[in-house]
C-alpha cells in the first residue's frame, strides 16, 4: 500500500476498536500528513510553505514502520495481546519512534510494542508485564527488556540496563535479552537535510548502501562508548552478593533514521534506514541464535518511498 492507503487503514483500525483520537493531537496531525504527503508529491513538490523536510520524512516514514509491524502482528497469533496494547498508547500523542523527542512513557510503551510485534513474528505466547515482553520461542520461554535512550548519559544507560538485567534474572523467563533504541542518539542531520536556498532540494547520497553504513558506525560507536571494562561485570554478576546473573544473553541495538539517495534517474528516494547490531557477550547456544538472528531479520527493514 501506498503511505496514504497505510494512513487510512491505521485510521479504521483504531475506530475499529473503539479508539478514539483528538482531531488535536500530534498523532491525529501526524496521520492527516501521511495522507497528503502523496498529493503534494504528485504536485511538483508544492509542499506547505517553511517545512523541515527531514522532520515530515521521519514522522511518514517512522510512523509507517510503526504501522507497517502492528500490521504483521495483527496476522499472527498474538493479535489480541497487540490490540490490548494498542489502546493504551495509540490514543494521540506523539509516538515517533525514529526522531529526537524528549523523554516521554508513551514514547517507552510504543517502544515496547514495536518490540512485541517484531516478537509476534518469530515467537509465540506473546505477553507484555514484567519483564516487559515474555514469548515462547522452540519451546524456551524468554523475557525482552525494551529501552529508549534519550541522552547520552552513559552511567544512565549502564543503570538502566542493568535494572533490566534484574528484572529477567527475577522473572520466570530461561533466557532473555535487553533491546535498546538509540535513534535519539543519532545526528539525523548527517542523514537528510535542505539545502538552505531552497526548502524543496535537500541533500542526498550518490551511494543508496551509505546511509546503512554510515548507521552502522554510529550506533557501533554508541555501543563501543557503553563498553567499559567493568560494564559486562556488572551485567553478568551482582557486585554485592557476587552471585552470576545468566539468564541475559544478548544486547540488542536498534538505531533509525531518515536518508535520500541518488537513483540511476536522477531522481531521489528517500528512506527510513534501520540498523540492528547484536552484542553477544556470552557464549551462545544454538537456540539463542536462532532468535537473535530471526530477529535481526526482521527488525532490519527499510522502507522506501520515491521522490
Amino acid at each position: 500500500m501506498s503511505l496514504d492507503m497505510d494512513a487510512l487503514w491505521f485510521e479504521a483500525l483504531l475506530q475499529k476498536y473503539g479508539i478514539v483520537v483528538s482531531a488535536s493531537s500530534p498523532l491525529s496531525e501526524h496521520l492527516s500528513v501521511m495522507k497528503k504527503i502523496p498529493s503534494w508529491l504528485r504536485d511538483e513538490y508544492h509542499f506547505p510553505s517553511n517545512l523541515d523536510l527531514s522532520s515530515l520524512f521521519n514522522i511518514v516514514l517512522g510512523l509507517n514502520y510503526q504501522i507497517k509491524a502492528i500490521a504483521r502482528a495483527l496476522k499472527t497469533r498474538s493479535a489480541d495481546a497487540i490490540i490490548v496494547r494498542l489502546k493504551e498508547i495509540f490514543y494521540g500523542p506523539n509516538v515517533i519512534l525514529s526522531m529526537y523527542v524528549p523523554h516521554n512513557k508513551d514514547r517507552d510503551s510504543a517502544w515496547e510494542l514495536l518490540v512485541g510485534c517484531l516478537v509476534a513474528l518469530i515467537a509465540d505466547n506473546l505477553t507484555f508485564g514484567e519483564p516487559d515482553i515474555r514469548c515462547l520461542f522452540e519451546g524456551v520461554n524468554w523475557g525482552i527488556e525494551c529501552k529508549y535512550f534519550y541522552s547520552n548519559n552513559r552511567n544512565k544507560h549502564v543503570n538502566n540496563i542493568v535494572d533490566g538485567v534484574k528484572q529477567i534474572e527475577a522473572s520466570p523467563a530461561e533466557l532473555g535479552c535487553i533491546f535498546i533504541n538509540v535513534s535519539n542518539l543519532i545526528a539525523h542531520y548527517k542523514y537528510f537535510h535542505q539545502m538552505p536556498k531552497n526548502q524543496y532540494k535537500f541533500w542526498a547520497f550518490n551511494d543508496p548502501g551509505a546511509p546503512h553504513k554510515m548507521l552502522y558506525t554510529d550506533v557501533d560507536g554508541i555501543i563501543n562508548n557503553l563498553l567499559k571494562p567493568y560494564f559486562v561485570e556488572r551485567i553478568i554478576r551482582d557486585r554485592k552478593t557476587g552471585l552470576e546473573r545468566n539468564k541475559t544473553r544478548s544486547l540488542l541495538f536498534l538505531g533509525q533514521t531518515v536518508s535520500a539517495h541518488r537513483k540511476d534517474s536522477g531522481s531521489a528516494a528517500t528512506s527510513l534506514a534501520t540498523c540492528i547490531i547484536d552484542y553477544r557477550f556470552r557464549n551462545i547456544r544454538d537456540v539463542e541464535s536462532r532468535f537473535f538472528d530471526k530477529f535481526n531479520q526482521v527488525g532490519a527493514d527499510t522502507h522506501f518511498y520515491n521522490i
